[in-house]
């Protein structure tokens, strides 16, 4: 028996809306006018453990305060 797979048409709507809202949290908690790229953004989601994330955080709101 073979399965297909179907996506339900109101997916990629929410996921985008969800997602744009929770990096856009993240880069303004670094920095309200600098945004870093968004493979920075990923690595230092606020869903995973803030802890292990800190010093890439530290790292990057060090740097955006030396160009304000």
């Amino acid at each position: 028996m073979t399965r297909s797979w179907t996506v339900n048409g109101e997916w990629p709507r929410i996921l985008s809306s969800n997602l744009r809202a929770t990096y856009r949290s993240i880069a303004d908690k670094l920095h309200p006018t600098f945004t870093p790229p968004s493979e920075l953004l990923v690595e230092i989601d606020d869903v995973l453990d803030e802890d292990l994330h800190d010093p890439l955080r530290q790292a990057l709101t060090s740097y955006y305060k030396e160009w304000e």
